[in-house]
């Protein structure tokens, strides 16, 4: 029985930490609800619910020096707004907030 519990306990350490671990980073499931370009390689989107800890908290920017990773980027957003899906976006941690 206490082989049991300590396995128990094993397995519940173990799905606490991988999926706290896992899930660091991605927002809550939102809608795209506007997507456009801004210059050369950068794309900006605002959300349906407030995702992102800076300044306007339903608006992201994304930047890339390669521009096939802006047309996949773009491709999913596009994607999402049109079909009006819900998606979840990976914010890289720490985040950067410009100015602020």
């Amino acid at each position: 029985m206490r082989i049991k519990f300590i396995h128990f306990l094993a397995w519940a350490a173990f799905t606490v930490m991988s999926g706290a671990a896992l899930g660091a980073g991605w927002t809550v499931p939102t809608k795209i609800t506007s997507v456009g370009q801004y210059g050369v390689n950068t794309t900006f989107f605002t959300t349906e619910a407030e995702v992102s800890q800076c300044g306007d908290k339903k608006r992201l920017f994304f930047y890339t020096q390669d521009a096939t990773d802006l047309e996949k980027f773009n491709s999913v957003l596009l994607t999402a707004f049109a079909a009006g899906k819900k998606i979840k976006v990976y914010l890289h941690d720490p985040i950067e907030c410009g100015g602020q």
